[in-house]
């Protein structure tokens, strides 16, 4: 019961742009030390985990991180 109130207590920790903002630097970050680029950065409400890659070179980012410091 604790662990679900915890849940439902946990609020934005930023804006939407302060956020999207976040995302693009560390995009960029990971990008220069490894040498690789996405084809497209999303940014939705998954289920199933914090963020994805996918064969194709996409790489989704779940929203419900933005209840989170960085």
């Amino acid at each position: 019961m604790q662990k679900s109130q915890k849940r439902q207590e946990r609020r934005a920790q930023y804006t939407q742009e302060e956020f999207i903002q976040i995302i693009e630097e560390d995009v960029k970050q990971l990008m220069q030390v490894t040498g690789l680029k996405p084809k497209r950065v999303r940014i939705k409400e998954i289920t199933y985990a914090w963020g994805t890659c996918s064969s194709k070179q996409n790489i989704t980012i779940n929203q419900k991180l933005i209840c989170y410091p960085k």
